[in-house]
């Protein structure tokens, strides 16, 4: 699309540059890949001809090697690679895994099979969902692309699950590599203003910037934020004031924030405060209080560090909350001059403050809670919210055969019950070469067996069958 500016009014000149600026503004926020850092595999069901190989190529920052996942058609088993990520310390606005093939051009339909889960911990957060084309991304005859996806809770790992030989035996699926991203984006929920100072005091959904009132009180910033920079005083005598232009009230809103009050002694004129005003809230943090609304409740309150503060107003009653959790302070208030335009106010003295969000409705309790935590820092996200009942977990069924190669003597482990099980080995062909009752985890192979690939396949007194690839090398 072409614009010529020389034919467009001024009013809608406005218009077009206040698009390019948000374009702008929110292309540029800086975004981190982590890598994973470690993997395990894992064969399901019966599947004589299954194996993993190469598994250990997904680990790192290698974008070109890989891992690929082997199962024939028509076999009912399945193959599932978990792979694990560092601790997360920052936002995370998407996980992306690499994936490809090694002749066939990739389809929706073709990868119908595999699905993505992820887990804190041992505990999986419920949202198994098969790849669809909202989350897979494929340029036209590639055999290459990309699954990508928002996780809704805290993770430290994400499963990929293989099912019903949808590749075929000779051309498996490939997974290349996983990261998620970190960065200064917008927060979830929508909200209609949102500033990062990143350096700047830019608002990015719809340019209401904020300016200092008067050359001394200019924004000073601070590294090392929940999210890169934020607002931050290093000085005893200085303070920043910071005004928008007024905004249209709302019936119901929303503030959402990180501060941190200075703990020591106050000077003249420069007592440790942030003020956050918007739609006619008001909210004061000191150095061991809060204070909503101006009114004569005060709520004791001290920390050592940057916390999450919400600000909840609806129905002519206000609600604060700490980190996500809903503190004690609930009170009756009324705004008064609802129809009034306002600006929004910020006064930082002797603190930081960083990851301002308004929103023009009330958050929920569940929603307050997931924003807290789409900041990955939040202790009581991990492994699981404090307000949800605990979790059984249930331990994956593990199968394993070692060594692999062997020159003859396999022995048989895992966590899977092996007492009164069968024991049976094939060639590639499916002819069987071996079977036995379950007597030991060491089985010696017949010595007439020439060099190979082979299938030891174990089923359980329960009917599970289990099947793992060996190679025999003398």
């Amino acid at each position: 699309m072409k614009i010529n500016l020389l034919s467009v009014g001024h009013s809608h000149l406005k218009v077009v540059f206040a698009i390019i600026f948000v374009l702008l503004s929110t292309m540029s926020y800086a975004q981190d890949k982590v890598y994973v850092s470690s993997q395990t595999n894992q064969i399901t069901g019966f599947c004589a001809l299954c194996f993993m190989q190469n598994g250990q190529n997904v680990v790192g920052s290698n974008e070109n090697d890989y891992a690929t996942m082997i199962l024939p058609l028509g076999v009912s088993g399945r193959i599932s690679q978990t792979l694990f990520f560092p601790a997360t310390t920052k936002k995370i606005t998407k996980v992306v895994i690499g994936i490809g093939s090694g002749n066939t051009v990739l389809s929706l339909q073709l990868l119908g099979g595999v699905s993505i889960e992820t887990f804190m911990g041992n505990i999986s957060n419920n949202d198994a969902t098969q790849v669809d084309s909202s989350m897979l991304k494929l340029a036209q005859g590639s055999n290459r692309g990309t699954v990508e996806l928002v996780p809704k809770k805290p993770f430290d790992r994400v499963k990929i699950t293989l099912a019903s030989g949808i590749l075929g035996l000779n051309d498996g699926l490939r997974i290349y590599y996983g990261y998620y991203l970190t960065a200064c984006g917008l927060p979830p929920f929508n909200p209609v203003y949102y500033y990062s100072f990143n350096g700047n005091t830019e608002e990015a959904v719809s340019g209401l910037n904020l300016h200092p009132k008067d050359p001394d009180f200019t924004p000073e910033y601070q590294d090392n934020m929940i999210c890169n920079q934020g607002l931050g005083t290093s000085s005893l005598n200085k303070a920043i004031q910071l005004y928008s232009p007024p905004v249209s009230p709302a019936l119901d809103f929303t503030i959402s924030f990180w501060a941190f009050s200075d703990k020591i002694q106050a000077t003249p004129g420069f007592s440790p405060l942030i003020n956050i005003h918007a739609f006619g809230g008001d909210v004061k943090i000191g150095p061991n209080y809060i204070k909503v609304n101006g009114g004569g409740s005060v709520y004791p309150h001290m920390s050592d560090t940057l916390e999450h503060y919400v600000f909840v107003y609806s129905n002519n009653r206000t609600q604060l909350y700490i980190n996500g959790q809903k503190s004690v302070y609930n009170e009756i208030w009324s705004p008064g001059a609802v129809n009034t335009p306002k600006p929004i106010y910020i006064y930082l003295s002797r603190g930081k403050l960083d990851e301002l969000a308004i929103y023009n409705r009330k958050l929920t309790d569940e929603e307050i809670s997931e924003l807290t935590c789409s900041y990955g820092i939040a202790e009581f996200c991990h492994p699981y919210p404090k307000n949800l009942p605990l979790k059984t977990a249930v331990p994956e069924e593990v199968f394993t055969v070692s060594p692999n190669p062997t020159t003859g003597r396999i022995n048989l482990d895992g966590n899977i019950l092996l007492e009164q099980s069968e024991i049976s080995i094939s060639n590639i062909s499916g002819k069987e070469v071996y079977y036995s009752k379950f007597r030991s985890k060491t089985i010696d192979l017949p010595a007439t067996l020439p060099e190979g690939v082979y299938i030891v396949t174990l089923k359980t007194q329960a009917g599970k069958m289990y099947s793992r690839k060996v190679i025999l090398s003398k």
